[in-house]
């Protein structure tokens, strides 16, 4: 009697079974089993190289096609709901606003929400357009966040970013970003107040950032994008507190001259 178990191969002696033929058949169940780690190895590869490609093009042609996202018409109702809340983080920095680079900002993020609205409930040949438009609202709003955290930004630097944003949305965006990221940890260093929030925004923005390129690994896994709206939320809401100290000292310093 012979049996084959995933490696390993067991041969029960009996008269009419040779240990040849035993050797021959456990050599054919190692080789399948070959075949089969292979065939999974495989698919994992081309399944991480699909997610560079389609992070290369990002990187250096903006954002491409229809996306991975809205696969249902109940998950594209999902991620037009869970877009609104950019809209209430841009009025209510907006709202808060002391100086006009904080009332860009603010401006900026009820622009975000626009533009994800308007992606997810694009179809057709609109989709592709909605698509960019998207990603030029995210860059356009970390170019408005960065004159807004940085008091002495140089105008021509914001028009710099703006101008190059319609090129390179996510190369501008994930600038713009490091660049705020840097603030805020050199801010939250010297103010014991903004730690907290500080903190929060790491961690959604860590999860967040490996969320985001998830959904390029596994394009048919549903929710991911909503999930990453979520998160985004999460660490937008907890950039006001940097937002605000900066516009505290910008009027404080406006002041003084004054």
């Amino acid at each position: 009697m012979l049996a084959c178990e995933e490696n390993v191969v067991w041969v029960l002696w009996a008269p009419q079974i040779k240990v040849a033929q035993g050797c021959d058949i456990a050599q054919k169940c190692l080789v399948t089993k070959r075949h089969v780690m292979s065939d999974i190895v495989r698919d994992q590869y081309q399944r991480a190289l699909s997610a560079r490609q389609h992070l290369g093009a990002l990187v250096k042609l903006g954002p491409q096609g229809d996306g991975t996202c809205d696969h249902n018409p109940t998950e594209r109702a999902i991620n037009i709901i869970t877009s609104l809340p950019y809209f209430a983080l841009g009025l209510n920095t907006y709202r808060k606003a002391q100086s006009e680079e904080t009332k860009l900002f603010g401006a900026s993020v009820m622009g975000v929400g626009v533009g994800a609205v308007a992606f997810h409930a694009s179809s057709g040949k609109a989709r592709h357009w909605g698509r960019k438009l998207d990603y030029w609202a995210i860059a356009a709003a970390t170019a408005a966040l960065v004159r807004a955290v940085y008091p002495d930004m140089a105008r021509h630097k914001t028009a710099a970013s703006l101008l190059l944003t319609p090129l390179q949305p996510l190369a501008m965006t994930c600038a713009n970003t490091a660049g705020v990221e840097v603030e805020y940890l050199r801010q939250a260093h010297k103010n014991p107040d903004l730690r907290t929030a500080h903190r929060v925004h790491l961690g959604t923005g860590v999860v967040g950032a490996g969320v985001f390129f998830l959904e390029y690994a596994y394009p048919t896994a549903p929710l991911i994008h909503t999930v990453w709206h979520g998160l985004s939320a999460a660490s937008l809401w907890s950039l006001n507190a940097l937002v605000e100290d900066a516009d505290n000292r910008r009027v404080g310093t406006q002041f003084l001259q004054k």
